[in-house]
């Protein structure tokens, strides 16, 4: 046996011998037989002479270690056994590794290794015939397999703060396979692995508590440079990679900032009553208002802050159907994706719309929060002097939300429409200010100084709003629309405040100067109008 190990050592197999002086005779006595019911597992391992670079260990399939390499990596013998009961089918792994990747080979020696099984040799490798390592799968319950270890190196600039900075890397089955364990302790870490181990794609999530990045990291498979990282991310980005060569179709290196949006949206049977746009926190548009052109259609919306140059993590994502209610647009979901996390998926849309609040500024500990929409309609039919005439929609903190178009030509009859989102039962509440330079209201003209002028001709749709959409302004969700008619006598205007379709008042326009109407939905419902004085 030791012979034949001796020329297993160093590769050769015809006759020539090379030398190996043994420190301890003892160690070659391995014909020792197991007890019966036992089957002999013998090692015959010989390291190079860089032994602190190489480990090694023989384990079950459920993990537990027989045999292993010397804590001091220092090689005691050449030969290593154990017996295994044979009663029950086995299978057993052994595992060598060698962290510098040159095997037990060759520059500081010429190494190897052999295993058996009972009477049976397995597998006898010279040490160049691996680099940072080998697995051997053998046993009664399993067939021999050799598999090659790879190696993956992270490392961080050397002035990084790695108070602030870890990474991990899962497969695509969430299973952990390395990790910098808390704070890094160092700019540079190598691990090895086996891609028979690995569920699908790699991934290496870098993350920074602060959420300011890091000064650079790169990425390392096998001792070739896949990515390199200029730290630019804010809280945290994912570099997917493949395990092997074999799926590096599947999993081409690419890289995902946490920051990331994707927006899918699916349109329904009305595409053009669908309007969105992505916004901040407060919902201050960051991209332009969009509206549905094709009914099916499949719609993608892409947002980087960081290439967008835009301070906000926190976003929302506000959509709106101007039917709503019983005329709801059929077919219509969204669903958001924030980096490599799921914040919606196939919600459908009810009611006048949602807002979706998420990202990785918003508070801590909270999901994407949900508000519904309301929608507001303001339908005001002037008397013949409409030039007198102002009013304006105001929020509960005095905001200007929506008014009087100063564009529109002295029309007898506006029309605007209001989107919002009231997150509690202060937001619910709006005020309508309606007010007459002339100080006769819209109302009334005595019957003999009645005029000959031109008379609005009133909604027959089902749905005040839905001849209106919002527009791309600083206020997405209000537009206006004028109406016009044929001329007739008219001796009165008025006007009308909806929400959500219902008309919950409507003014005759005797109010002299002005006057003021706090209204809403759900919970605020109607308020006596308040006179406003000259």
């Amino acid at each position: 046996l030791f012979q034949e190990e001796k020329l297993a050592w160093n590769g050769i197999a015809d006759s020539t011998e090379s030398s190996y002086t043994l420190q301890n005779s003892a160690s070659c006595q391995v014909s020792t037989e197991c007890p019966v019911g036992e089957t002999m597992v013998l090692l015959s391992i010989l390291e190079d002479q860089a032994t602190m670079e190489t480990s090694w260990f023989l384990s079950l399939d459920d993990g537990s270690v027989l045999l292993e390499s010397d804590a001091a990596r220092k090689p005691t013998t050449p030969f290593y056994r154990t017996c295994i009961p044979s009663t029950t089918p086995q299978c057993l792994t052994f595992t060598i590794l060698d962290e510098f990747g040159d095997g037990t080979c060759c520059s500081l020696g010429k190494g190897g290794y052999s295993v058996y099984w009972g009477d049976e040799k397995v597998t006898s490798r010279s040490g160049d015939q691996f680099t940072f390592g080998e697995r051997v799968e053998f046993g009664s319950a399993c067939s021999t397999n050799i598999e090659t270890a790879v190696s993956v190196d992270v490392s961080f600039h050397p002035q990084t703060n790695f108070d602030e900075v870890s990474w991990f890397i899962e497969d695509g089955s969430g299973k952990l396979h390395a990790s910098s364990t808390g704070s890094l302790s160092g700019d540079s870490t190598r691990f090895t692995m086996f891609p028979r181990d690995v569920v699908g794609c790699l991934y290496l999530f870098v993350e920074d508590a602060a959420g300011n990045g890091n000064l650079g990291y790169s990425l390392n498979y096998n001792g070739t440079r896949i990515s390199a990282r200029d730290g630019n991310f804010r809280y945290a980005e994912r570099v997917q990679f493949a395990s092997d060569d074999a799926s590096s179709s599947q999993c081409p290196t690419t890289v995902m900032q946490a920051s990331d949006i994707q927006i899918e949206l699916q349109l329904g049977d009305r595409p053009a009553a669908i309007s969105w746009y992505l916004g901040d926190t407060d919902r201050v548009p960051i991209t332009e208002s969009e509206t549905g052109s094709l009914a099916g259609e499949l719609v993608n919306l892409a947002f980087n802050p960081i290439q967008n140059d835009t301070d906000a993590d926190c976003f929302t994502f506000n959509i709106f159907d101007n039917g709503g209610g019983q005329n709801a647009t059929l077919g219509v979901s969204y669903s958001i994706r924030l980096g490599w996390s799921d914040i919606v998926q196939d919600r459908e849309i009810d009611g006048f719309g949602h807002s979706i609040r998420f990202g990785n500024g918003c508070s801590k500990g909270l999901g994407p929060e949900t508000v519904e929409a309301s929608v507001v309609q303001v339908d005001i039919v002037f008397d013949h002097l409409p030039h007198e005439t102002s009013w304006r929609l105001e929020d509960n903190k005095g905001t200007v939300v929506l008014e009087k178009n100063p564009s529109l030509p002295d029309s007898e009859r506006e029309v605007a429409t209001y989107y919002y989102f009231p997150e509690d039962e202060e937001e619910e509440c709006l005020y309508f200010v309606i007010e007459d330079t002339g100080g006769d209201g819209i109302c009334c003209l005595a019957a003999d100084e009645s005029a000959s002028v031109p008379s609005a001709t009133p909604s027959t749709s089902d749905s005040p709003s839905e001849s209106v959409s919002p527009s791309a302004s600083m206020n997405p969700s209000a537009s206006t629309t004028p109406s016009l008619a044929p001329s007739v006598t008219r001796v009165n205007g008025e006007y009308t405040l909806s929400v959500n379709n219902a008309i919950i008042y409507t003014g005759d326009g005797k109010f002299q100067h002005g006057e003021r109407v706090k209204f809403g939905g759900r919970t605020c419902g109607l308020h006596a109008p308040e006179p406003l004085a000259l």
